[in-house]
């Protein structure tokens, strides 16, 4: 396995094609990188480990795939495994296959077309699975995330920009501003500290607990719930079509000037919408 001295972060590419990633960042003072096939008893596999390189020059890891000679090659399917120090930078691409992290990385990019995203902590992030769920413990920055099936986010420090094509989204904490969207799945975030505009075809859009900004939320066929923290003042714009509108609110007047206020504007076609204190 190549070894390499590394006393600070790196930055890393991987070119690969079809390739499960495992990255784990750790107090190091080396990288170490593993290429093998997936399953080393097809001969597909090993060729395939066998066209990968790997170089690292002036603190910048790379590893590539070589692609076949035609479109229509049968392409095997490998494993790489990759040690480093914490708060190392990486940028992923592969065709099919997921990406894997543990510990603490850096700015982030990952791209895969069919395949599971699951990372710990991160700093600024894109990551973008086609086809396949994503996962991230927390990120120090913003988040650009793309997915299609399940999407958790335990915490963004930054915005968020979040998209679903076909899944449920779930965010926690986030300190900025949160876009939010699904073609058919539910929405919820629970502690947002700023706007929210969180829009999805079909399924509940749900905000545990917002304490101010703009909050816009939209759904043609589900229920729509927020909670409004003690002390937030909030100026209400809800309609359904089909169901009810319930209000735990009290009607007061306009709040202090250091008082923290919301805006909410809500619709559903086919739902409840809840208003309560959270």
């Amino acid at each position: 396995m190549p070894t390499f001295d590394t006393p600070e972060p790196i930055s890393v590419t991987l070119e690969l094609v079809a390739c499960d990633v495992e990255i784990i960042a750790s107090d190091r003072v080396d990288t170490v990188v593993e290429v093998r096939p997936r399953d080393a008893s097809k001969d597909i596999d090993r060729k395939e480990a066998e066209r990968t390189t790997v170089d690292f020059v002036g603190g910048k890891l790379r590893v590539k795939t070589s692609k076949r000679g035609t479109y229509f090659s049968r392409t095997g399917v490998m494993a790489v495994t990759i040690e480093l120090p914490t708060g190392s930078h990486v940028q992923g691409t592969t065709s099919m296959g997921d990406f894997i992290a543990d510990g603490r990385l850096g700015d982030c990019v990952f791209t895969t077309s069919a395949g599971d995203i699951r990372l710990g902590e991160t700093g600024s992030l894109k990551a973008k699975t086609t086809h396949g769920a994503l996962t991230v413990t927390k990120v120090d920055g913003d988040a650009d995330l793309t997915g299609s099936g399940e999407l958790q986010i335990g915490e963004v420090t930054g915005d968020g920009l979040i998209r679903n094509i076909n899944g449920s989204c779930w965010i926690g904490d986030i300190a900025g501003d949160l876009k939010l969207s699904s073609a058919n799945g539910d929405l919820a975030t629970e502690r947002p500290r700023g706007s929210v505009i969180a829009k999805t075809a079909y399924g509940t859009v749900r905000v545990e607990r917002a304490v101010r900004g703009t909050m816009v939320l939209e759904t043609q066929s589900g229920n729509v719930e927020i909670g409004i923290a003690d002390g937030t003042a909030a100026w209400l714009d809800v309609r359904t079509w089909y169901g009810s509108v319930q209000s735990a609110l009290d009607n007061s007047e306009a709040p202090s000037q250091t008082e923290e206020a919301v805006e909410v504007r809500a619709r559903t076609w086919y739902g409840d919408i809840v208003v309560r204190r959270a």
